[in-house]
């Protein structure tokens, strides 16, 4: 089984393709880490990095396209904004919530690269990371990550907690014959 799990920042995506894919025994494979780590070691912080390879787009491509070797694999769960767009035959999932709630878990969640003073600050870098990865995403692939259109199933995670959202997810699975 092959799962990939997109959405907005703060919606819980990372979190719950950890959880999910641990108690469905699967690999978990996570875009965002691999961006913070390389954002990291090159000193930069998220939205400069999410810069960096807008304006280098050989290197975007070449880092999103290494998410294509994961179709020789099977049994993972895949954190990724385009992991619908490159992995086949996956069960594509897509979760969002209201942009107050994105920012508070934001806020609440002090990340490393990701430092802010105020709920507005979080508020302001969402919008603009948003803007610019739906911007770079559509001038490399002409998609819209956020054009629900391409999910099996879309969970809006406003007032959930992780273990909620992946109930929903495992009942669909369930539902579809895939568990």
């Amino acid at each position: 089984m092959k799962i990939t799990i997109s959405g907005t920042a703060g919606s819980g995506k990372s979190t719950t393709s950890r959880m999910l894919a641990k108690q469905l025994g699967l690999k978990y494979y996570g875009v965002g880490e691999i961006a913070r780590q390389t954002a990291d070691a090159r000193g930069m912080s998220l939205i400069n990095f999410t810069k960096y390879l807008e304006s280098h787009k050989s290197y975007n491509k070449k880092f999103n396209e290494s998410i294509n070797k994961l179709n020789g694999e099977d049994k993972f769960v895949l954190d990724s904004r385009i992991g619908f767009f490159l992995i086949k035959d996956s069960v594509n999932i897509f979760l969002d919530a209201d942009l107050d709630v994105r920012a508070e878990r934001i806020f609440n969640d002090k990340r490393k690269l990701e430092s802010f003073k105020t709920m507005e600050d979080v508020k302001k870098e969402i919008r603009k990371r948003n803007n610019l990865e739906k911007k770079m995403i559509y001038e490399m692939y002409k998609i819209d990550f956020t054009d629900v259109g391409h999910y099996d199933l879309v969970i809006n995670t406003d007032g959930m907690i992780v273990g909620d959202i992946c109930r929903i997810i495992k009942k669909y699975l369930k539902k579809q014959g895939m568990m």
